[in-house]
């Protein structure tokens, strides 16, 4: 429904802090696909907040991922579009690998 809302005003950047944290992977992962659709569909750019990987690796063409404190940037990369399994798997564990101890994910889509 804040989804909805949000679309009605026909935005050109929609802000997402942890949109998928309390559903479960069934969910989070069919709401992923109707949002990359839905952004598709209505050409607006997204900047998400996440600590799940997946969130970030199905809906962002760039990741940075930053520290609390101090708050810097630790870690950037390009997402592409399409990716084999053997590609996904590097980019995920590269990601968690710079999550340790505490970082967090800012994906951005366009």
């Amino acid at each position: 429904m804040a989804l909805a809302r949000s679309l009605a005003v026909d935005p050109d950047l929609l802000l997402l802090d942890e949109p998928f944290s309390a559903l479960d992977p069934l969910m989070r992962g069919e709401l992923r696909r109707q949002l990359r659709e839905t952004q598709q569909t209505f050409g607006f750019a997204m900047m998400l907040v996440t600590h799940d990987v997946d969130d970030a690796l199905d809906l962002a063409v760039r990741v940075i991922v930053m520290a609390s404190e101090p708050g810097r940037i630790v870690a950037e990369y390009d997402i592409p579009r399409e990716m084999d399994d053997e590609t996904r798997a590097q980019l995920r564990a590269r990601l968690l690998d710079a999550l340790e101890p505490e970082p967090y994910l800012h994906a951005l889509g366009a």
